[in-house]
C-alpha cells in the first residue's frame, strides 16, 4: 500500500480510505508522511486497524531515536550501542474514524 500511496498521494498528502479494514493503506499513508483518515462500518475492524496503526507508528518513532542514540554514541564513544522499547499508546498522526 505504501507504494500506491506514493504514486497517488500528493506529498504530505491527506489519504482518505472508507473502506478501512485492517488498516494497510493507513500504515502505508504514514511510512510516505503523509495524513489519514479511516472509515469502517465494523467496530472490530476499527479496534484493529487502531492498534496496527498506533504500534507501527511507535515502532517507526523507536527505530528513529535508536538511529539518532547510536549515530551520536558511535561518533562520540567508537561504536557504542542502545536500544529503545517501542510503547504502542504512543499517539499516531492518522485518525480513525467511528461510524
Amino acid at each position: 500500500m505504501r507504494y500506491l500511496v506514493q504514486v497517488y498521494a500528493p506529498p504530505k498528502g491527506v489519504v482518505l480510505d472508507p473502506f478501512m479494514g485492517s488498516g494497510s493503506t493507513g500504515i502505508g499513508a504514514l511510512q510516505q508522511d503523509c495524513r489519514f483518515i479511516g472509515i469502517d462500518s465494523a467496530q472490530h475492524y476499527v479496534d484493529i486497524a487502531n492498534k496496527r496503526i498506533k504500534e507501527h507508528h511507535a515502532i517507526a518513532e523507536c527505530e528513529m531515536k535508536a538511529w539518532k542514540i547510536q549515530s551520536i554514541q558511535s561518533h562520540i564513544f567508537g561504536g557504542a550501542t542502545r536500544t529503545c522499547e517501542a510503547e504502542a499508546g504512543n499517539d499516531a498522526r492518522g485518525a480513525v474514524a467511528k461510524p
